[in-house]
């Protein structure tokens, strides 16, 4: 509707379900539709509005990690893709069949969405399935394997 009528200077304002009442959510709202310089598109997170744009990334101070600690990312609160947080797990010796994999790499895909937002049918594991790594760990029957990717 914004291109087609843009005389009409449409807004899409999305409010958190946890803003409820929150006279400072409604008040931005309306500032907001009044304003002549307006965002299209803004949503109201954790007590501030938030807009689409684009900006330049800047990488984030590098962080050390422990490379022994074992950890799964988790959305921060069940049901939303605004956070996520690393959640400790213990390391488990591998079973036979299986290999631990130090994980280099992985990614998240339309089955982690719905995981995330638990809209997922039965038990689809972790976030970030997919992932590649070098193996650091064997189980039984496992002698021969160099290399693996999930």
């Amino acid at each position: 509707m914004y291109l087609e009528h843009p005389e009409l200077r449409p807004l899409c304002f999305d409010l958190d379900h946890d803003s409820g009442g929150d006279s400072a959510a409604f008040d931005d709202l309306a500032d907001r539709m009044l304003s002549a310089a307006d965002e299209p598109q803004c949503a109201w997170r954790h007590g501030g509005s938030r807009a689409a744009r684009l900006s330049r990334w800047r990488a984030p101070a590098a962080r050390t990690v422990d490379p022994a600690a074992s950890w799964v990312l988790v959305p921060e609160t069940a049901g939303s893709l605004d956070r996520f947080l690393r959640a400790s797990r213990p390391r488990r010796v591998p079973g036979p069949g299986e290999v631990e994999i130090a994980v280099e790499a992985t990614a998240l895909n339309f089955k982690d969405v719905l995981n995330a937002l638990g809209m997922y049918p039965g038990d689809p594991g972790p976030l970030g399935g997919e992932c590649a790594g070098r193996v650091a760990a064997l189980g039984q029957g496992c002698a021969t394997c160099r290399s693996a990717t999930a």
